[in-house]
């Protein structure tokens, strides 16, 4: 069995949802997998509880099982991480972190990072690293992407609160609006014009003209952004100062700016809407060819049968249960509340 440990908020952090999306693509494959559910409480690391709880839960069935430690590098994690090993799991670390996750790195068998920087760091601790493709958080629904003639009138910034200081050093705000361009921030801080939802982002998006990527306060950052903006249908707009702005083919599937200036630019440029649309569809034809579930499902079979874990990790022939998926997981509940919020006056007056 995979059993994925991520960090961070439930519902919010990208890493928790890497994991269930990437658990979705391999269950679908075959794979025993599951998500270890930790509270929100916890962003880095384990409870006692939940180490006893991850102990336990490996205990069950025949083994060795694979563990997944997503951007988990804790103390108490660590500790649950050399007993698993002991027991004679195996642990797969996937890293994100320069300065804190070199213990994790050492302890596990292998590693899996999001960008070459982090790979190149993680080298140094562990022999086995490679960088594993991410899968984007949404992807624009097929049939939905058409043409369109107006100009542009508004662009997405997808981010972190913190992220956002160089959105503010990159593009004023008030210098777009004086260019008739108005600028929606997606993210979860004070500041957004929109909280940011995986389960949303097409329809907040809908109405975007181009998706803006800025340079990341992180130097480990992925190429993820780029990557969810072609998945959205827009054009990519990104700061040569991000670390990823090599994937952009400049005037092919995206444009680079430097600063302020070239921005304006490249906006007077895709104020052609049929430039807009060859561009946006240019990254889309990319992104669908290498990011697709089928490309992360078939990049994951290949890792695991390279290493001898997959025959391993294969679900037996009897029937089993399969959960709900994490995006119908999540729609559910948003169904539960409103029907709780409807019948809320209904019980008020019943009462009286």
């Amino acid at each position: 069995m995979i059993v994925w440990v991520p960090c961070g908020p439930r519902l919010l952090a990208s890493a928790r949802f890497y994991a269930y999306r990437t658990h979705e693509i391999l269950a679908n494959r075959g794979y025993a997998s599951m998500v270890f559910r930790s509270p929100s409480k916890t962003q880095h690391d384990l409870t006692e509880a939940e180490c006893r709880r991850l102990v336990r839960l490996t205990a069950e069935g025949k083994g060795p099982h694979l563990i997944v430690f997503q951007k988990v590098w804790g103390p108490r994690a660590l500790d649950a991480a050399q007993s698993l090993k002991r027991r004679g799991h195996w642990i797969l670390y996937a890293g994100s972190n320069l300065r804190r996750d070199q213990a994790m790195a050492i302890e596990a068998h292998a590693c899996i990072a999001s960008s070459e920087i982090i790979r190149n760091e993680l080298a140094k601790y562990c022999p086995d690293v490679v960088v594993a493709p991410e899968p984007v958080d949404c992807w624009v629904p097929p049939g939905t992407r058409s043409f369109r003639e107006s100009p542009i009138r508004r662009l997405c910034w997808i981010g972190s609160e913190a992220n956002q200081a160089t959105l503010d050093r990159f593009l004023p705000i008030e210098a777009a609006k004086r260019r008739g361009v108005e600028v929606k921030v997606i993210s979860q801080g004070k500041r957004a014009s929109v909280q940011y939802d995986p389960t949303r982002l097409v329809e907040h998006c809908a109405d975007c003209d181009v998706m803006l990527v800025t340079a990341s306060i992180n130097p480990e950052a992925s190429p993820n952004r780029i990557i969810q903006g072609w998945a959205l249908g827009l054009p990519v707009i990104v700061d040569m100062a991000h670390p990823y702005s090599q994937i952009i083919k400049n005037g092919v599937d995206g444009y680079l700016a430097r600063d302020w200036k070239e921005f304006a630019h490249v906006v007077d440029t895709l104020r052609d809407p049929f430039k807009r649309f060859r561009i946006a569809e240019a990254g889309f034809t990319k992104a669908n060819r290498d990011f697709n579930d089928e490309a992360i499902g078939d990049w994951w079979q290949h890792y695991l049968n390279a290493r001898g874990w997959s025959r391993v990790l294969r679900r037996s022939q009897c029937r089993l249960a399969i959960r709900p998926s994490w995006m119908e997981t999540h729609r559910l509940r948003d169904v539960m509340r409103r029907i709780h919020a409807l019948l809320q006056p209904r019980r008020k007056s019943e009462r009286q």
